[in-house]
């Protein structure tokens, strides 16, 4: 025989029975009174036991406590010692109420040891022994017939899955249901369904490749080995990673031949946060009457494209003389229109939120940006003019550093809209704000993009004919300010240059790094117009005809600087604030500029006009 301690015997007193069980109560008044609850919960390949403990009110009471056994056959039985809670329902067989705390021991005893035959006929002897400090219950009973099994309800899978709410067509897509359960412990079988006309049946974790943008709605069927069955959908919205904009093109006669040919040069982005491959043979022109695939010369591959990197591919298409192209297609998901005019403006509009930044950019081919989210107590009338300006979704969100003035909103932007991608220098601050920042975050869980992904110099992939430049972005700075990620907006002739809280010490940096691409037209002066940043110097390199500061009235800090204006000034830039034309708005198609105001009148403007 092998000897082991446990509080075995009521166990299976309580099995045989299926009802509650009482023993001698305790003297002592609080202590326990009775052991009940207990239970025999089979899975797929073992035995749960388990008991509550209560006093003669009813009350679960927690005690230190030795179980004893003895078993006649030599088979294994593992024993855990536990402290948990019961949820509401958890054993709704034995109509625990919720939060119901059970104290003592589970064991996991294997099929082997508990197998009721027609060849066996064993019985148990089993010791039991409960002590709280001075009060101690002893039972010693023999010859326990041994028990049918107690099997609990079945109750269906409780399933979560982990995936994202954005990804990409041709790259893996993951989704993940491992956190899923059974509360019976029985074997699950996995039914992904995922929107697009694939299924799979098989594991919790799967991948798939989607073709095609769109939103879809993925669902996983899961039903267990004894018929239980659930079921959770996830939305997913699929983009297409490749931006792509057209910046040449050419048409050559054959001398003699019914055709011509068509060449055209692409740039071609990536702004997902994998690599993508550039598959050449997947180039169509369509006119009105015929599609035109491009053919691959000898020594052309495929291009692989990383994360936040372009690349400028030629292409010739051999078209008959009577037919003209009017889009570019790539893979049958992304259209391009090849079209000579430029019929759409670019907006930035420089949203009047106090005493902060926030920056609402809307491309001439429909792509919102939004740089900033001003300060917290200002985040309902940034919603309110998002709103009012028909914004539904954000392509890139953009957060220049994690100062209160700059990321207050954010959290809110995340709730009202969905963002597609998020972009911030990666700099940690210990603050409210910064935290309620990642935690939403985490939880519109859309790809972002830190110091660890962009380096200056790189382009943020967000449109096909508007050049977003990265000049600075920096998570080790000394200081937050520093960190700021800085930004050249480029469409034709107009540049705009977006500085954050940048000061005399990373626009030295730019004077070095950037020589050639700092002349602008449009500077958001830095750090809301601070004596400490916008020097003569970088203003002699930038040369900027508009200076914007985004200022709160009567601002605590001073702002902006009477030496800042006076420099201003001297360099003979027009200087508007938010303080005092309120939300200001430009609008450019790319050669002339034109102002309007929310607070004072409009003006026009052309590039190389006066006012």
């Amino acid at each position: 025989m092998r000897k082991s301690r446990v509080k075995f015997l009521f166990l299976i007193a309580s099995i045989i029975s299926m009802m509650t069980v009482s023993f001698a109560s305790f003297s002592a008044e609080g202590h326990p009174d009775r052991i009940e609850k207990f239970g025999l919960i089979e899975s797929s390949d073992h035995f749960t036991a388990y008991f509550v403990l209560s006093d003669k009110d009813g009350n679960d009471v927690a005690i230190a406590g030795t179980v004893d056994f003895e078993i006649r056959d030599e088979f294994m039985i593992t024993l855990y010692k536990t402290s948990f809670e019961v949820m509401a329902n958890e054993f709704s067989i034995y109509d625990l109420p919720d939060h119901t705390h059970v104290y003592g021991y589970i064991w996991q005893i294997p099929f082997g040891v508990i197998q009721k035959s027609d060849s066996r006929n064993e019985s148990l002897m089993a010791y039991v022994r409960f002590s709280n400090h001075e009060v101690l219950l002893e039972r010693i009973c023999d010859n326990v017939p041994f028990p049918d099994l107690l099997k609990a309800p079945n109750k269906p899978p409780v399933l979560k899955i982990n995936a994202p709410r954005i990804s990409w067509c041709d790259i893996e897509t993951k989704f993940n249901a491992s956190s899923s359960y059974d509360p019976n412990l029985n074997a699950m079988l996995f039914r992904w369904d995922f929107g697009d006309g694939q299924n799979v049946t098989g594991s919790n974790v799967v991948s798939h490749f989607y073709q095609f943008p769109g939103n879809y709605q993925v669902k996983l069927t899961v039903e267990d080995s004894e018929g239980g069955i659930s079921n959770i959908t996830h939305s997913i919205k699929i983009e297409n990673p490749e931006i792509i904009s057209i910046t040449k093109k050419s048409f050559e006669d054959q001398s003699g031949s019914s055709m011509y040919t068509f060449s055209i040069e692409i740039s071609v982005s990536n702004r997902a946060p994998q690599p993508v491959l550039i598959d050449i043979n997947e180039f169509f022109v369509k006119t009105d009457d015929e599609l035109y695939q491009y053919e691959r010369t000898e020594n052309e591959s495929d291009k692989v494209l990383d994360s936040l990197k372009r690349v400028s591919i030629t292409l010739h298409f051999e078209i008959l003389n009577n037919e003209i192209p009017s889009v570019l297609i790539y893979k049958d998901r992304l259209f391009v229109p090849i079209d000579d005019t430029v019929s759409k403006n670019l907006t930035v509009s420089f949203v009047d939120v106090g005493q902060g930044d926030a920056i609402l950019i809307k491309t001439p081919d429909s792509r919102t940006v939004l740089i900033d989210a001003g300060p917290d107590d200002k985040a309902p009338e940034l919603i309110s003019y998002l709103y009012s300006n028909n914004v539904t979704s954000i392509d890139a969100f953009i957060l220049t550093h994690p100062d209160e003035d700059h990321i207050g909103g954010a959290d809110e932007v995340l709730r009202n809209f969905d963002v597609l991608s998020i972009y911030h220098p990666g700099y940690v601050r210990e603050t409210k704000t910064y935290n309620e920042f990642v935690s939403a975050m985490l939880e519109e869980g859309c790809p972002v993009f830190t110091d660890e992904n962009i380096d200056p110099g790189d382009r943020i992939p967000v449109s096909s004919s508007i050049d977003f430049l990265v000049l600075h972005i920096d998570k080790d700075a000394p200081d937050s300010n520093s960190a700021s990620i800085v930004i050249k907006i480029s469409y034709f002739e107009i540049d705009f240059l977006l500085t954050g809280d940048i000061g005399y010490n990373i626009e030295s940096e730019l004077l070095v790094n950037f020589t050639t691409e700092l002349d602008i037209e449009v500077l958001k002066v830095a750090h809301h117009g601070s004596k400490y940043s916008t020097s003569n110097e970088f203003l002699e390199a930038t040369t900027p005809e508009i200076g914007i500061i985004m200022v709160g009235a009567d601002n605590p800090y001073g702002h902006p600087s009477s030496e800042t204006l006076a420099r201003l000034s001297a360099h003979q830039v027009t200087v508007l604030r938010t303080d005092i034309e309120g939300t200001i708005t430009v609008t450019t198609d790319g050669i002339g500029l034109a102002f309007s105001f929310e607070k004072t009148s409009d003006i026009e403007r052309d590039f190389d006009g006066s006012f």
